[in-house]
């Protein structure tokens, strides 16, 4: 049996990357009102879809890979993980009535806390 810890982490970083995203809509709203509120959601979105890919094809392929496949592997999921959220984001500025500036704060966001889970994930595992 592998070990669970890879996936157990990014269980838990997905969840904290819902319930961030969630949270910064909510205060958004607050704020600058509702469609501030959708478009800071939406902004956060915008990242954690693709991020949530890219840690599914990373991390719960079941197969047996070699160090090199794990590299390609990585490195082929970033740049769909990039270019999806590129996608979504044209997609939002051009058809969804959004504030641009809670769109971005949400954006930014919920990458940065992605990333700092992402250290504070491999601090912990070690």
């Amino acid at each position: 049996m592998q070990n669970q810890k890879p996936i157990v982490s990014m269980t838990r970083l997905i969840l904290s990357q819902v319930f961030i995203v969630i949270a910064i809509g909510i205060v958004a709203w607050f704020f600058v009102g509702t469609r501030g509120g959708l478009s800071a959601l939406l902004g956060g979105i915008a990242w954690m879809l693709p991020n949530t890919y890219f840690m599914h094809k990373l991390f719960v392929s079941r197969k047996a890979r070699t160090g090199t496949q794990i590299v390609k592997d990585f490195y082929v999921g970033e740049l769909i993980k990039l270019l999806l959220s590129g996608f979504l984001i044209a997609l939002a500025v051009k058809f969804l009535p959004i504030e641009v500036l809670p769109f971005f704060v949400g954006f930014i966001i919920t990458l940065l806390i992605s990333w700092f889970g992402s250290v504070l994930i491999l601090i912990k595992v070690k």
